[in-house]
């Protein structure tokens, strides 16, 4: 059976119907018999679910769309080695008579206009931009990713004093992490941790004990187009507490604080009254 490192790195292909049969039979058997990459599986799907009907497709400038025509037509036909025929009409002919070119296989028209596209984009990149400046950036389903791991009630991978779990973790995500204590709460107490994810992106997910009450903290680093003003604030309210800067968001009926810290994204979800989980958060410090 595959190894879970292999699926993981192909999940996303397996997802968007990329791989050759062969490959997603190979995927499939070693979904059926794990539960942790079948659990990856579906929130990738979600994610990519939640994230296309976030996105609006810019419609394309008219300047842009007279340029690529302008440059289609100035394309001569190609003589087809079969028909003798220039490719669209054989394209045509052959769609009227009912047979279907191969979905696989690029035809001229894919080929010439992704030479156009690419040399528009890179010689008037700038004028692109500007006519899609103001669509509404996509919005970053962070809140609700933070609030799925807290209800989901996935067991606790490693337990263990904070180093160890730190050292359990630096082994496995691509960032340092090490659990936070909170100030004004010295009765919580750190119960375990264990890798999760927060859409296409590696997570550490702690769990805390406060007053017989769960909180889980969600911890990532942040894609490069991350923008917190852009992906975050519209679907969040800003508060500031003391020197801290919280986005509270809402999601399955839970307010979830989010925190940028030394580049890396924290978000909590508890089982607590809203005051003392914004009072926990504006505490937070690192472990010694």
């Amino acid at each position: 059976m595959l190894p879970c490192r292999l699926v993981r790195r192909f999940i996303d292909a397996y997802v968007d119907d990329e791989l050759e049969p062969s490959a997603r039979m190979e995927i499939e058997s070693h979904l059926l018999a794990c539960p942790r990459c079948k659990e990856e599986l579906d929130r990738l799907r979600l994610w990519k679910i939640t994230f296309r009907n976030a996105l609006r497709t810019p419609p394309a400038p008219p300047h842009l769309r007279k340029l690529l025509f302008s440059q289609i037509e100035k394309v001569p036909p190609l003589k087809d080695s079969l028909s003798g025929q220039g490719p669209f009409q054989s394209f045509f002919l052959n769609t009227q008579s009912g047979s279907r070119p191969s979905a696989r296989r690029p035809g001229w028209r894919g080929i010439v206009l992704g030479g156009v596209l690419a040399s528009t984009i890179a010689v008037g990149g700038g004028l692109w931009l500007a006519q899609t400046k103001d669509e509404q950036p996509a919005l970053f389903p962070v809140f609700e990713e933070v609030a799925h791991r807290h209800t989901s009630h996935h067991p606790v991978e490693v337990r263990g004093s904070p180093k160890e779990l730190s050292e359990w973790l630096r082994a496995k995500l691509p960032f340092r992490v090490q659990p936070i204590a909170f100030s004004s709460s010295p009765s919580a107490s750190l119960i375990g941790a264990r890798l999760s994810s927060i859409g296409a992106n590696d997570a550490a997910t702690f769990y805390y004990d406060v007053g017989g009450r769960r909180l889980t903290v969600v911890v990532f680093a942040p894609p490069p187009q991350f923008k917190t003003d852009a992906n975050i604030r519209p679907q969040a309210r800003e508060i500031r507490v003391g020197n801290h800067r919280i986005f509270l968001g809402e999601a399955k009926g839970y307010t979830i604080p989010l925190v940028e810290r030394d580049g890396l994204v924290y978000g909590f979800a508890g089982d607590l009254d809203k005051h003392l989980l914004i009072q926990l958060v504006s505490s937070m410090e690192s472990l010694p």
